[in-house]
């Protein structure tokens, strides 16, 4: 009976075509509808002649004009399947991943950092005050991952997301540590309270192995090298992710129309070092965090508890390394065998120094604008006020990794990677004109400050000698004894008695003291025993309540 209700109302349908074609029209378009809400677009082009910018669900791409010389367009696809749960085995991932490549295929090394802004849910954000996201890229090889420095937890209208600057595109996705409050500033990670000497500040710089930290065995490096002393560590996220609140700071700093993170930096340590007024520092910085210690002495030469300076491999006048246009030209993405043949150097050097500027680049990240050689940050340093014999400078003279330009064209653009001229980072004819005592040693910016006679030159110039007690001074000034109220014999009158001068007179080494008229000897005992002393640090009380 249902049967042939339905087909008499199909038989009807059929002879009344315009009905069907809408009745099907109406069912076709109810299911693209659906899928486009179910399923966004995946794969969007991107134009890099002018700022562009593309959207694909969470992830938002932005490519700034001059990036690249010439026309480009990139896609953006949604990594699905077995590929998607062959790279979340490979590390803490918590979102999809996406892949963001050229659509001629050709990866290039961007002239100007693209930046990528991934949202994510609110559940893994924990506060301002946490860095425990990171965005991360898979290699080609799609054996690793890679963590991108200076990954920025920002908030907008849409939400929360993690942000990175990156001249290189990649599969992305963003990868979840250990929950904590990011620490920054200055901390007194050991207290030496018998020494007098001034407390060690290390300002750590782009190599995270210079802050000392040893987790394994559970002591600072540098309270090996000084074990009598009070080692402080300025902590700052280079490296590390940077927190929200910490972005937050950075945007109202950059308000005032000084986009530097080195300046910034700067600012900050100056206003640290008005916490620890009480403290006088010996300093010692590496790379960057020299730069950072220059600016400030720069912009802030009334700092009081500064004694004595040293800075390791510190870019006074920047370097080529973070060029980005040497390395996309010469190395990003090249055979190594072809680079050797061009260059005429050894295909294992070529594969180490693309390896190594590659890395430094990335480990700078956003920084890299400051140490260019014409940025303001290193015009800025020629004129600073602080004695001269209070700063020394120490640099290499060995790049790192045996790579050694000497004789090549490569030599032309990194004078920092030849033998004898540079440490990877800075070159020895940086310090010629500068108006620091500077040393140079055998050794290259990754391991110039483990060397044993690096470390035995830093302790002798922040060695600290206690000034000599020279015991008390004679006293020939007079003293005085309070107001006393006495009572008159006989009068039944009190009267206030003026203090008279204690003559002290000296003869063998021995005082002799007058007491003050109507004073009666035989009270002094039970006056001491009942006296009640204010304690320094507690206000507490002595002799009265228990203490």
């Amino acid at each position: 009976m249902i049967i042939d209700r339905f087909k008499s109302i199909f038989k009807r349908i059929l002879r009344r075509k315009i009905l069907l074609i809408s009745i099907s029209g109406g069912i076709i378009g109810g299911l693209l509808i659906f899928f486009l809400f179910l399923k966004q677009p995946e794969k969007v082009e991107v134009k890099a002649g002018e700022w562009s910018r593309a959207t694909v669900r969470y992830l938002v791409v932005d490519i700034p004009p001059g990036a690249f010389g010439r026309k480009k367009e990139f896609r953006i696809e949604r990594i699905q399947g077995d590929t998607a749960n062959a790279y979340r085995r490979l590390g803490p991932f918590i979102s999809e991943f996406y892949s963001v490549r050229p659509s001629d295929n050709v990866d290039e090394f961007a002239l100007k950092p693209l930046k990528f802004r991934y949202y994510f849910p609110a559940q893994y954000y924990y506060g301002p005050e946490y860095n425990n996201l990171a965005l991360a890229y898979i290699p080609k090889s799609g054996d690793h991952y890679r963590v991108f420095p200076g990954s920025q937890i920002k908030k907008d209208d849409k939400g929360y997301y993690v942000e990175v600057s990156s001249f290189h595109t990649s599969v992305i996705g963003i990868v979840a540590k250990v929950p904590k409050k990011q620490e920054l500033g200055i901390s007194v990670i050991k207290e030496a309270p018998k020494s007098s000497a001034p407390a060690i500040l290390i300002v750590p710089g782009e190599d995270p192995t210079f802050r000392g930290e040893m987790h394994e065995i559970g002591v600072n490096f540098w309270e090996g090298v000084f074990p009598d002393r009070t080692i402080a560590l300025y902590r700052y996220p280079l490296i590390d992710s940077r927190s929200l609140l910490y972005n937050q700071m950075y945007d109202e700093f950059k308000k005032s129309g000084r986009a530097s993170y080195v300046l910034f930096e700067s600012e900050r340590l100056y206003e640290e070092l008005k916490k620890y007024d009480k403290y006088t520092f010996d300093v010692i910085a590496h790379g960057i965090g020299g730069l950072i210690v220059l600016t400030l002495l720069k912009n802030h030469p009334d700092v009081k508890n500064f004694r004595k300076i040293v800075l390791i491999s510190t870019p006074v006048k920047g370097n080529n390394i973070v060029n980005p246009l040497f390395f996309g030209a010469a190395f990003y993405n090249k055979d190594p065998k072809i680079v050797a043949e061009i260059f005429g150097i050894p295909e294992r050097m070529a594969e180490s120094a693309s390896v190594f500027i590659f890395n430094y680049l990335e480990a700078v990240n956003i920084y890299y604008r400051d140490l260019l050689p014409d940025s303001e940050i290193v015009k800025g340093l020629r004129n600073l006020s602080f004695k001269k014999e209070n700063l020394l400078l120490i640099s290499g003279d060995v790049p790192p990794f045996d790579i050694d330009f000497s004789n090549t064209q490569l030599a032309r653009f990194y004078p920092e990677l030849i033998l004898g001229r540079g440490d990877g980072i800075t070159k020895t004819d940086d310090f010629k004109d500068y108006p620091f005592k500077h040393e140079t040693y055998h050794a290259s910016f990754l391991d110039i400050y483990t060397k044993e006679e690096v470390l035995n030159r830093i302790k002798n110039f922040l060695s600290y000698t206690p000034p000599k007690f020279e015991g008390f001074k004679e006293e020939t000034y007079p003293e005085y004894l309070p107001v006393e109220v006495v009572e008159r014999e006989g009068t039944g009158v009190k009267e206030e008695e003026k203090p008279k001068i204690v003559k002290i007179e000296k003869k063998e080494k021995m005082r002799k003291y007058e007491l003050p008229e109507g004073y009666y000897s035989t009270e002094i005992f039970s006056e001491v025993g009942s006296m009640r002393f204010k304690s320094y640090f507690g206000g507490g009380i002595l002799g009265g309540e228990p203490y």
